[in-house]
């Protein structure tokens, strides 16, 4: 997890994670801060529940942005199966 972080600290070494940096010429990262809506989330996610605020996060991410691919990444296998069940891309960060 640590190289991860690092990674991302080189990321923002390049510019405003906020607007988004060009990590590869197709490929953009963004970091995004905020609470979900959750009227026009999935009916089955809790707002409570800080995986399903992420999950709702995501999704409301994927609605503004709809000609983007956005994919969650996380190591929580939780977060994971219910990305699954959403039908929501993720990656597994890596093991090191």
């Amino acid at each position: 997890m640590n190289a991860v972080v690092k990674r991302i600290k080189g990321w923002r070494n390049q510019g405003n994670l906020s607007q988004g940096v060009t990590v590869d010429k197709t490929i953009t990262l963004m970091a995004v801060a905020n609470e979900p809506n959750f009227e026009n989330a999935l009916s089955w996610l809790d707002k409570d529940n800080d995986d399903d605020k992420l999950l709702a996060s995501a999704l409301e991410f994927q609605r503004k942005y709809l000609s983007s691919m956005v994919i969650l990444v996380t190591s929580d296998i939780n977060l994971q199966n219910k990305a699954e069940l959403a039908n929501f891309p993720y990656l597994e960060t890596p093991d090191l």
